[in-house]
């Protein structure tokens, strides 16, 4: 797979996705729920710099969600079947 050459900031990806930014931040603050090489540490010229995150690392970010919201362990389109 081609390498991203694009990094979002996460507050361009809580616009691009729709979700907070504060849960963004939480969910991006454990090194475990993203790959090293799809979560980057950007200058932006202010003392502390900010994250951001390659395109690749926006799926994975998007997958994770999708996967604590169904984390009784079955998809959600298993839970509504039969409704």
């Amino acid at each position: 797979m081609a390498r991203s050459r694009i990094i979002y900031t996460l507050e361009e990806v809580a616009e691009m996705i729709g979700e907070n930014l504060e849960l963004i931040e939480e969910v991006t603050a454990n090194s475990d729920n993203i790959s090293e090489v799809e979560l980057l540490f950007v200058r932006d010229g202010s003392e502390y710099g900010t994250k951001g995150l390659t395109e690749n690392g926006v799926d994975e970010l998007q997958n994770l969600l999708a996967d604590i919201r169904t984390s009784d362990g079955s998809p959600a389109d298993e839970r509504t079947a039969g409704v």
